[in-house]
């Protein structure tokens, strides 16, 4: 599930990110990944700490999950992100003397 997204994510920001800025920002996306993960357990653990029920928790997740996906979907469907234009055009770019194409 999410290891597949973040999979799908990771390899989105490696084709629209500019080579000199690759390592930081593939950094920056782990580094988040992590911090969401660890933010998420320590939430969850306190509010089972505070009596609530595992399915009580699994109900607000999901909740938020749909809130995410409904939000992300209008996004897309605006057109913002990577289905924006600017982001389907192919480019040359030089590395190390050589061109090549890449979808920038």
């Amino acid at each position: 599930g999410s290891a597949t997204i973040w999979l799908f994510s990771t390899l989105l920001l490696q084709n629209l990110t500019s080579p000199k800025f690759l390592g930081r920002v593939i950094g920056l996306d782990f580094c988040l990944a992590r911090l969401s993960e660890t933010c998420i357990a320590f939430a969850a653990g306190r509010l089972e700490d505070n009596g609530r029920s595992n399915s009580e928790i699994a109900y607000l997740s999901s909740g938020i999950a749909g809130f995410m996906l409904a939000f992300w979907c209008t996004y897309h469907h605006m057109g913002y992100g990577a289905a924006k234009s600017k982001f389907n055009k192919v480019e040359q770019v030089p590395i190390n003397g050589e061109e090549f194409h890449a979808f920038i």
